[in-house]
């Protein structure tokens, strides 16, 4: 996997080296061998033949004389730190997440396309504005529920597939064009630019309000999630094992409650400017560089094997617990085979926990916020009975808190807008504006303190989105460059005192002969006496 390769996990097994690497550690091999034999057994806890780095099993609820590095904090709930009214919209919250500001710098990049589009293009198309970005969203939105087997079925004339609504708000031909040329960040893109330049404006600008909007929960998860994309992009991943299997990488930090985001990164691949010697892995960086924007103390965070190190442990600033891989440095060896619901635990002097449980499958956790004690759950058996048996509190916290990204990925992807596109940052940029949705969707049921489905939030949202933009385009000064409502036929045929006359032999029109086309008319021009096409006449006096 992608991820293995760009890591510096060391992953070669060299026995004891993991239960004993002090480097005054100067003992011979007997020695060693006698200490790993007598660390099998439970022991009472003795901190003067203790090291970071050496393991001791221990009895489970024999925590007389080890402290954790930290404690778990108590659960709390969250406040929302913006100020809505009780009656406030759908809309209202959405425009906090998402930002009208957005939508101008959105406008103003799609906008360098156009005009570039123009000078090559013989027809000029119309320039937009934020309302219309407002209003293109919003139906994108709609087509994120009300899927249709193509984007141009919106506009068919067959009532049973055709959307009224966004063919009374925007053409065809339009929604497309803009579709084709959104853009998110300058057109001139710098030689010196990161790989995310085309979206990353975005992403810093959601990850600002949705740390904004609200506090930090007690209870977080760190992990990933893929956008699908199979265009070429040196940002591509490979992941066999996950139900996307390529696509774009985001690592998120959420709540383990209700998914909400509150930060983000996207997987850029490899830094050129990487140090081989640094000892941080790629999973350490990835949850250093994301709890670095956690602005609470009392915040427990939990992530799986990829990311977890006895090192993250212990230089980690929060409370945190996580799966691990046995061939990973410093780890603790376990010995024997164990029964499903039989456990051991081990702990060093760095107050990090290690816990080894017999599952349906083996499990191996370290945390820095556990004591080594035990708990019951409820285990499904062969015959479908439910039965309880002993377990690490650890490994039952873990179980708890770790799905929050899950659960954001999962309520993202209901409504999803899997529409092909050759840029995977059209792709990102549409997972984004969910994740955005889902958060306002989260905030909004907080506030109201009512429950609401993510369906009954989004329809009425898209359809302000709609109307808001609109109302304000209809409000709004005409800029130049807009198109200028059309002549009605009268006003196009009395021109001043050029007024068409018929007469009874057809000549050939001036204007069309001067750009090549063969078309005959009656009708002339009282004025400047030439024979002119009932559409040239208008056009004619107006170049002339």
């Amino acid at each position: 996997m992608s991820e293995e390769s760009d890591s510096d996990v060391n992953f070669e097994d060299s026995g004891s080296e993991y239960l004993l690497e002090s480097s005054e550690y100067t003992e011979s091999a007997s020695e060693a061998d006698d200490n790993i034999n007598a660390a099998t057994e439970p022991t009472e806890i003795n901190d003067e033949i203790l090291s970071v780095t050496q393991w001791v099993n221990v009895a489970p609820d024999n925590s007389q004389n080890f402290n954790p590095k930290y404690e778990i904090p108590t659960e709390r709930d969250c406040k929302i730190l913006l100020d809505f009214a009780h009656d406030c919209t759908e809309f209202k919250v959405f425009s906090t997440i998402f930002p009208y500001s957005l939508c101008i710098r959105i406008a103003e990049c799609t906008n360098q396309r156009l005009t570039a589009l123009n000078r090559r293009a013989q027809s000029k198309r119309n320039l937009t504005d934020p309302n219309e970005i407002l209003v293109f969203l919003g139906i994108s939105l709609i087509m994120h529920y009300n899927k249709l087997p193509s984007l141009k079925d919106y506009w068919s004339k067959n009532p049973s597939m055709g959307n009224s609504v966004i063919k009374n708000c925007i053409s065809r031909d339009r929604f497309l064009l803009l579709s084709s040329k959104l853009y998110f960040n300058d057109c001139d893109k710098p030689t010196n630019a990161s790989r995310d330049y085309y979206i990353s404006d975005v992403v810093q600008c959601l990850k600002q309000t949705f740390a904004a909007a609200r506090s930090e929960s007690s209870f977080q998860s760190i992990d990933e999630c893929m956008v699908k994309f199979k265009g070429r992009s040196s940002m591509k991943q490979y992941m066999p094992m996950k139900p996307i299997k390529r696509g774009i990488k985001i690592w998120m930090r959420c709540d383990s409650k209700t998914g909400y985001t509150y930060d983000l990164n996207l997987y850029t691949g490899k830094e050129a400017n990487h140090v081989q010697s640094e000892p941080t892995t790629l999973g350490e960086k990835v949850v250093l560089k994301l709890v670095s924007s956690i602005r609470e103390k009392d915040v427990c965070l939990a992530f799986d094997r990829f990311f977890t190190s006895i090192k993250l442990l212990e230089i980690i600033p929060y409370p945190a617990l996580g799966t691990y891989m046995q061939n990973r440095k410093n780890t603790p060896k376990f010995v024997g085979k164990l029964a499903r619901g039989e456990s051991q635990l081990q702990i060093n002097s760095g107050g990090i926990l290690a816990a080894r449980w017999m599952d349906s499958k083996e499990v191996l956790l370290a945390s820095n916020c556990h004591e080594p004690s035990l708990v019951d759950v409820d285990r499904k058996q062969k015959d479908g009975s439910k039965k309880k048996i002993k377990c690490p509190k650890s490994i039952s916290d873990y179980n708890r808190i770790m799905g929050g990204v899950d659960l954001a990925d999962q309520k993202t992807t209901v409504y999803d807008f899997n529409r092909k596109s050759q840029k995977w940052w059209k792709k990102v940029f549409y997972k984004l504006l969910m994740v955005s949705v889902t958060n306002s969707w989260i905030i909004y049921t907080e506030h109201k303190k009512q429950k609401l489905s993510l369906k009954d939030f989004l329809v009425p949202l898209a359809e302000s989105m709609i109307f808001e933009g609109n109302k304000r385009r209809e409000t709004m000064p005409r800029r130049q460059g807009e198109r200028t409502p059309k002549r009605s036929k009268t006003d196009s045929l009395n021109i001043g005192d050029h007024l068409p006359v018929e007469q009874e032999k057809r000549c050939r029109c001036v204007r069309c002969t001067s750009l090549g086309i063969e078309k005959r008319t009656k009708m002339i021009c009282s004025g400047c006496n030439n024979a002119l096409c009932y559409k040239c006449i208008g056009p004619f006096h107006k170049l002339n």
